[in-house]
């Protein structure tokens, strides 16, 4: 679990109904290279991805946004990190919530790359309110990584970045690509979740609207299908989705609110994707 406002992330299982929370892993350090205080590095997005090779990494993403208000910018949270763990999901070293273990990668390349990017890079470093970029969502699939940017929001839709896991970890410059996802007026992208060769988009407000969650299925070479409008109490601003069972039909899936004490987690049945019939959870 990934947290905004700490340099630290945590382990949880799932026993039941419950969320059992565990250790705590550093992530980042107090201060960069020259001695200066790291900012906290505004963490908002994690998935797991076992790679061709079969080697697994879990996978951690700052906004790469300026703050919600302003454009001031803190360098803390651009990075993109990542960490090898076992079949179990257990970290491959010992877990510390004082010292960066070093194993942890962490590179800032994404920032040039959305710099660049079509249709996201005139946003980019722009306060959120402005409908600056914004990333809440990532998810792995084949050897590129798929970033969900909560904002910017334009007439195409929300956007989602592909980059090359060698682009941000490795030697690549091979080129990203920017697509936009047509999940309703006003809706970005607060969270994804992948699922065979799918993702799992939970889509809500990218500003402060009064918006009705609801969770999509896309796929690089499809359109956008919504599986779910979610009922939820008016205000609730959907911020995280898990899948915690698949069956062949349908998926059971945990959603969690911002602001929300201990996130009210609500759990949710929808239709595993396919056909994209859209159903009331």
């Amino acid at each position: 679990a990934v947290n905004d406002e700490k340099k630290y992330i945590q382990m949880f299982a799932v026993e039941n109904r419950t969320l059992i929370p565990g250790d705590r892993l550093r992530v980042l350090e107090k201060e960069d290279a020259n001695g200066d205080d790291f900012g906290e590095p505004d963490l908002e997005a994690v998935a797991y991805h076992r790679q061709a090779d079969g080697e697994r990494y879990v996978y951690l993403a700052g906004s790469h946004g300026a703050s919600r208000n302003t454009n001031d910018v803190d360098p803390s949270r651009f990075f993109v990190f990542r960490f090898p763990v076992r079949k179990d999901g257990e970290p491959k070293f010992r877990v510390s919530r004082d010292e960066v273990a070093p194993e942890i990668e962490r590179k800032d390349k994404l920032r040039q790359i959305i710099d660049h990017a079509v249709i996201i890079g005139e946003f980019a470093e722009t306060a959120l309110n402005k409908n600056g970029a914004n990333i809440e969502g990532m998810g792995l699939l084949g050897e590129s990584v798929y970033f969900g940017f909560r904002a910017p929001v334009e007439k195409g839709g929300a956007a989602i970045l592909r980059v090359e896991i060698d682009r941000l970890f490795g030697e690549s410059v091979a080129d990203a690509d920017v697509y936009s996802v047509h999940l309703g007026a006003g809706y970005g992208i607060r969270d994804m979740a992948r699922v065979d060769d799918k993702f799992l988009i939970l889509a809500g407000a990218a500003q402060e609207a009064d918006l009705v969650p609801a969770i999509w299925s896309w796929s690089p070479d499809t359109e956008p299908r919504l599986l779910s409008v979610l009922r939820v109490p008016r205000l609730r601003k959907a911020e995280n989705l898990m899948v915690i069972n698949e069956k062949k039909n349908e998926l059971r899936v945990l959603v969690l609110f911002d602001s929300e004490q201990n996130g009210a987690p609500v759990e949710f049945t929808i239709p595993r994707p396919r056909a994209g019939v859209a159903v009331v959870g």
